[in-house]
């Protein structure tokens, strides 16, 4: 779980395949075991958003399970970045949560606060 949120690309990389491994041998456990500790430091450790973008990268279908938490409205700047670097390495994985993600970035484009629209924006735009 370290490993994901290491500050060097290749150790999150090589972590990432661990994970892939893990997870194809381990399936939901280790998903439970990891993903959660990886939301919970979005907000305090900047790399935790990389560490997540591998886990999706090996494991798209976990989107899932991580889109509808973070796509409750509020979404504020920040949560409308960390979405739009989702949308970008989901793949196929994002079209059938389409529905999930457009609407609270909707409303976050129409917020009246220039930060957070303009993140929804281009958090929307990712995922076009």
């Amino acid at each position: 779980r370290d490993a994901l949120c290491d500050p060097e690309e290749s150790v999150r990389n090589a972590a990432g395949s661990a994970f892939d491994a893990m997870f194809r041998h381990g399936g939901a456990d280790t998903a439970a075991d990891i993903v959660p500790a990886l939301l919970a430091k979005l907000d305090t450790d900047p790399v935790a958003l990389e560490g997540l973008k591998q886990v999706l990268r090996a494991q798209p279908k976990i989107l899932a399970s991580v889109l509808p938490k973070l796509a409750s409205p509020p979404i504020n700047a920040a949560r409308a970045g960390t979405l739009g670097a989702l949308a970008e390495v989901a793949g196929a994985a994002l079209p059938p949560h389409l529905s999930l993600l457009f609407p609270p970035l909707l409303v976050a484009m129409g917020s009246g606060d220039p930060e957070e629209s303009t993140a929804a924006a281009a958090a929307a735009a990712a995922a076009d």
